[in-house]
């Protein structure tokens, strides 16, 4: 579905600190050759922004879901109480 460096882009884009002008700088290419991979990963995505193709990508197994804490026993607890 998608090419290498178009799942290389993918893999940088839930890193919410990072602009554009970073990851282009971090894969060494140009930001237009950025905003071409972006183009084309929304497309096969079917959205229309960063956020959008985050929450596809997870959708579809393309990008690992955020980790999350479960609840401690001890959390319980406190609400029995």
């Amino acid at each position: 579905m998608l090419t290498g460096q178009e799942t290389a882009t993918l893999r940088l884009l839930p890193d919410g600190s990072l602009t554009q002008k970073d990851i282009a700088r971090m894969m060494g290419v140009s930001r237009n050759t950025l905003k071409t991979h972006l183009r084309s990963i929304y497309l096969k995505l079917d959205v229309h922004c960063r956020s959008e193709a985050i929450h596809r990508a997870r959708e579809v197994g393309l990008l690992a879901r955020p980790f999350s804490f479960a609840a401690s026993p001890t959390d319980e607890l406190a609400d029995v109480a």
